[in-house]
């Protein structure tokens, strides 16, 4: 298997969301702890403003897998990768979530977005 390596500084940005509160935005920076498993709900938005929702149990991992290009069976997220290059997309943590809880909150935020796009 590829040896996976951190992304370029300042390339991955987290938001979270928490009890409906604004969220906060910040940058993650090698100081982080890579090791950490975070079972989260995330996004992936290319400089078009195309938008990848996605679930995962180890968000860290999730996105070192995306930016080498392994995004198999996510064919227009490895095009848009291809096209833009990996550095120039933002990476976001939507909201933090247990488990058991992926589906359902990526499904909410599918929707939320589709609604969104209708305005």
């Amino acid at each position: 298997m590829k040896r996976l390596t951190q992304p370029p500084d300042n390339q991955v940005i987290a938001v979270a969301h928490f009890g409906g509160c604004k969220s906060q935005s910040f940058t993650v920076n090698y100081s982080m702890n890579w090791n950490e498993r975070i079972s989260c709900i995330y996004r992936i938005v290319n400089p078009e403003g195309g938008t990848y929702i996605g679930k995962t149990v180890d968000y860290y991992f999730r996105i070192k897998r995306h930016q080498n290009s392994m995004s198999k069976g996510h064919p227009k997220l490895q095009s848009s990768i291809k096209k833009f290059g990996v550095e120039n997309h933002r990476y976001e943590m939507i909201t933090p979530c247990d488990p058991e809880m992926l589906n359902d909150n990526e499904r909410d935020q599918i929707e939320r977005r589709l609604k969104n796009e209708d305005k």
